[in-house]
């Protein structure tokens, strides 16, 4: 059955609660005192051996998320964020974002999971095998925990309305969904596909449910557990593409979204330093890379609130910690630079533009100091609304690296999304246009290459956008764009994409596509892999 979105607009109408309605009355928490605790360095490290069995070159993920809904303030990211924009499953987002507070309660929180690593850790005897045997048991616990949180709610009965599995049940006598009927849309994403030609078909309502539900059974998940079906899907599955590793990013929506998080970022932090440690080669002399390389998360809202807490944090994290970059996320609310001289007539609270600029701008000085990359949101998307969507496009980074034309030191820039449909040839002209500075870009979750053979409209459109991108030269140093691209799959958010385990295969038939010729097989290398080791400095 396809709903109209007529029904589904009744339906948010009808429901209990409107989405601006009510008020989240969680105050910001702080931080856990916890005390230290004794940790086996490679407790889930993944043989090199295993990784890359059918490459030769590297494959490193630049831009993935493992955080939960513990970590972000629900209600707005699923709602405004994701929901803004999403077209007819935009009435479906709603119905999920008045959900919010029952997924931050479902959520383990960070200082929850630092507890439980402590206790596997404990375990005597523990093996591979035993380690996936307590994986598959909290992803069981997990997909009650999903059925839980939509029990008896709207996006529930639409759900069950919108999919055939849905009907059947009701049919059945079934008014509710089950643990069971949570892991069938989980595994439809994450089982690819053996047919390596096979073409994507486009995603029916009934797609748009299931990896809406799926997307919650994530956000209502361990991270580790996430992280480890991550790596089954992508590392050690009998189809796995064979990733090396992982850049796994926070991120930090505090202010400008209601309803505070209730894990702190210092134990967020926290938690993804003791999963590098876990996924880190076992011995600090070898030559294995780890699996698992955290970044920070900077909000300037933040620094402007709590006297440069912000900074502070990432500073720490990047220096005395092992992670190895910062997560910008512009479309929350701020451009890079020229906030002050930017009025857009949004109706979002923001912070004082002037305090704003000069945050950025220390952040960006301190960045381009201490050599931290800078991954930012620069895709047409997520922003609060359509305005806010405008923020992490080109024309606030031609700003920013106006400011730095002239300076000795310049930030380290990845523009994740490299952005999108919408902004990729403008963001090949910065990166060509400013030789002397590290500036890259990634292709994480651009869907529309996931085709093989070009048969659609937005798949032809994309190829030759990014065809003519990765030709552009960067000055006179003989490098073009292709030199500054990177691979990365943007998950978990990618995770709400049918048959996103497919993803690095569909996307590397097109990058053949595009750089079908002499030369091929060295610029997809380069792309997967290569190019990532240079912006990120993995191999210091």
């Amino acid at each position: 059955m396809r709903m109209s979105r007529r029904d589904l607009l009744r339906t948010v109408a009808a429901a209990p609660a409107l989405i601006a309605g009510g008020c989240c009355t969680r105050s910001y928490p702080r931080a856990a005192s916890l005390a230290p605790t004794p940790r086996s360095r490679g407790f889930f490290a993944v043989p090199a051996a295993t990784r890359t069995a059918a490459r030769t070159y590297p494959v490193i993920d630049v831009h993935a998320h493992f955080f939960n809904g513990s970590d972000v303030p629900v209600r707005g990211f699923v709602g405004d964020c994701l929901g803004h924009a999403a077209g007819p499953a935009q009435p479906l987002f709603k119905l999920l974002a008045l959900l919010a507070e029952r997924i931050a309660d479902a959520a383990p929180t960070a200082v929850d999971e630092l507890h439980r690593l402590d206790e596997l850790e404990s375990l005597p005897g523990m093996t591979a095998a035993t380690i996936r045997d307590k994986a598959e048991a909290e992803r069981s616990a997990a997909a009650q925990r999903t059925a839980d949180v939509v029990r008896n709610s709207a996006f529930e009965r639409e759900y069950l309305r919108m999919t055939t599995r849905g009907q059947r049940a009701a049919r059945a006598g079934g008014t509710h969904l089950q643990a069971h009927d949570v892991m069938r849309a989980v595994d439809a994403g994450e089982r690819p596909s053996r047919a390596p030609a096979a073409v994507a078909a486009a995603a029916s309502q009934a797609d748009v449910a299931d990896g809406l539900l799926a997307f919650l059974y994530y956000m209502v998940s361990y991270r580790w557990v996430n992280l480890d079906s991550y790596r089954r899907v992508f590392t050690l599955g009998e189809d796995a593409f064979g990733f090396d590793a992982t850049l796994g990013a926070l991120v930090d929506f505090d202010y400008w979204l209601d309803c505070a998080p209730p894990s702190t970022h210092d134990d967020q932090v926290r938690l993804h330093q003791r999963l590098y440690e876990m996924h880190a080669p076992r011995t600090r002399d070898s030559n294995q890379r780890p699996y698992f390389y955290p970044v920070v998360a900077y909000n300037p809202w933040t620094d402007i609130a709590q006297d440069g807490a912000a900074l502070k944090r990432l500073v720490d994290a990047c220096t005395r910690g092992n992670f190895v970059a910062a997560k910008i996320y512009p479309p929350i609310g701020f451009r890079p630079a020229g906030n002050a001289a930017s009025d857009e007539g949004t109706r979002k609270r923001r912070p004082d533009r002037q305090k704003l600029d000069a945050t950025l701008k220390r952040f960006f000085d301190t960045c381009a100091e201490r050599r931290i990359p800078v991954l930012a949101h620069t895709s047409r998307s997520n922003g609060r609304d359509s305005v806010h969507d405008e923020f992490g496009g080109p024309d606030g980074w031609s700003r920013l690296l106006i400011q730095y034309a002239a300076a000795p030191n310049t930030p380290i820039l990845d523009f994740g999304h490299f952005g999108g449909s919408a902004w990729t040839t403008t963001f090949a002209a910065l990166i060509g246009g400013n030789p002397k500075m590290a500036l890259y870009g990634d292709l994480g979750y651009w869907d529309e290459l996931m085709c093989a053979p070009a048969d659609s409209e937005a798949c032809v459109g994309s190829r030759a956008r990014l065809k003519a991108a990765l030709r552009v030269p960067i000055g006179e140093s003989g490098e073009t764009v292709l030199d500054r691209t990177m691979f990365a799959t943007d998950w978990l958010m990618l995770s709400q994409v049918k048959r996103w385990a497919e993803y690095p295969e569909r996307l590397h038939d097109s990058l053949r596509a595009v750089l079908d010729g002499t030369g091929a097989d060295e610029g997809v290398a380069r792309i997967f892999g290569g190019n990532a080791l240079n912006c990120f400095r993995l191999d210091r």
